[in-house]
């Protein structure tokens, strides 16, 4: 079981949000099935739990976003899901320790009326930070 999380400076889905046009660090797993091989050192993720598995030897791990909805961070207006977890198909069989939330944490004193995360602004006492905190959760089962 892995848990990987960290603000990754992309979307899970950035290789289609810049049309295919480079390599991204995170290769949807989708694109690898039709790529014919060339996803390779790329790290593969999975937008739904179906895909979360081994793909030619190389780990495949699930990015929650696509279930979960939100985003944890906004650039010039565009709302983008940088932030977050990638858990490995082991988290995910409902056995021992298993994947069971995940989501943005967008309390009211956290956003301002648009959505957008208050950022601290280095001088005065208003704002916290321009990306929103992230929140798995993990469940113990037989």
């Amino acid at each position: 079981e892995l848990v990987v999380c960290g603000d990754f400076n992309e979307n899970p889905d950035e290789y289609l949000r810049v049309a295919r046009g480079y390599a991204t660090a995170l290769m949807p797993v989708e694109e690898a099935l039709q790529d014919g091989g060339g996803y390779q050192a790329r790290l593969l993720v999975a937008s739904s739990l179906a895909l979360a598995r081994p793909l030619g030897g190389e780990p495949v791990l699930y990015s929650p976003w696509a279930d979960s909805g939100g985003y944890s961070y906004s650039y010039r207006g565009s709302r983008e899901r940088i932030d977050g977890f990638l858990v490995s198909p082991g988290l995910l069989d409902e056995a021992g320790l298993s994947y069971s939330s995940f989501g943005a944490v967008s309390a009211p004193f956290l956003v301002d009326s648009a959505g957008i995360p208050l950022a601290w602004p280095g001088s005065g006492a208003t704002g916290y930070s321009d990306h929103l905190p992230v929140l798995l959760s993990l469940e113990l089962g037989n």
